[in-house]
Order: C-alpha cells, then structure tokens, then sequence
C-alpha cells in the first residue's frame, strides 16, 4: 500500500448546460503544488447544446454568456495535460469525470483514465457524522465559505479547502486514488 502523501494535484469541477450531463458549460482547474495553490483557471465553454432553465437557475451561466466561448474540443487542448498526467481532486467526482469523459467522447477525443481522489467519498470515510455529504455541508461543517455555489471556480477553490482539511486530520495518500473507467463508456 503506498502511503506517500499527495502533495501536487489539480482540483476540478465542472457545470452542464442540461440533464443530459454530456457536455460543459463551465469548468474551473485549480493546481496545487506542496498544498499550495500555484494556478487558478475558470473557463465558460460553448457547449453546443441547448441550456435547461433548471440549470441556468442553478449556475446562472445561459447560452448568452457563452456565446463566442471556446468549445470544449478547442478547450481541451489547453487544459487536457491536466487530465494525463496528474491526479485529479473533485467533489463527488464521478459526476464531474462522467461528465468530462461523455463530452470527450461527444467530441470524438480519446478519454484518459483518470487517477482522482474523491472529497465527497473522503468526507464520509473520515467519519463527521454528517447525514449527507454534498459540498454545502461539508464546508458548512468546517466553516468554509462557498459564497457561489454552482460556479464552478467557488466550488473548486471549497473542494481545494474541503480537502485540505480532511488531510489535516486524515493525511490522505496515493493509497487512497481510484482510476476511473471512464473510458469504456
């Protein structure tokens, strides 16, 4: 069992333009280096899809605000290094690697097989006794404030301190990444 402590990785989270959950709409990166935030990227992409009212309410992003964005094929060439050869931090993590991985296919894109770590699955294993685990209670439960949830940027920069948290009172090791198989559709 390994049980060097992560140290570098990219935190990730990503918001759809609808149900489907097959394409991005806006998707935030923050890179750590030795716990340290060293970069912080928030992107708006063109889905080229159509926009549920649901989820406009829910993140405010429309297809107004994302018109002359890049798509998320143009995108991925600038952030896809991220995704290769890193390990990737995000709440509740599959939804956002499906997602991710479903608008790489809908892009005709290879999907990598993600190395991640999951602070919704942390959360429980560290035992808070919370009765739910979704990114609002964690942060509310150590005091962190996510002033806009559902922009993706606030709720990467809250997964980043969610996380530094957990590995605080939990050190959390290369032991404790899963490799997605996201890849076989």
């Amino acid at each position: 069992m390994e049980t060097r402590i992560i140290k570098e990785y990219t935190v990730i989270d990503v918001e759809t333009p609808n149900a489907k959950n097959d394409s991005i709409c806006s998707i935030a990166l923050l890179r750590v280096k030795e716990g340290k935030v060293v970069s912080k990227e928030y992107h708006l992409v063109d889905p080229e899809d159509y926009f549920d009212q649901f989820n406009v309410r829910l993140h405010g992003i429309s297809k107004t605000m994302v018109k002359g964005s890049p798509s998320f094929s143009e995108l991925w060439r600038r952030i896809g290094h991220h995704f290769n050869d890193g390990i990737i931090v995000a709440h509740n993590a599959t939804f956002d690697l499906n997602v991710l991985a479903k608008s790489l296919r809908r892009s005709n894109l290879d999907v990598p097989d993600f190395r991640y770590v999951c602070t919704y699955r942390l959360s429980k294993a560290v035992n808070m006794g919370l009765r739910r685990h979704g990114l609002s209670y964690v942060c509310e439960y150590y005091g962190i404030g996510l002033e806009d949830h559902h922009n993706a940027l606030c709720d990467a920069v809250a997964c980043q301190e969610v996380f530094a948290r957990i590995n605080r009172s939990r050190p959390v090791t290369y032991a404790d990444i899963s490799v997605s198989s996201f890849s076989r559709g």
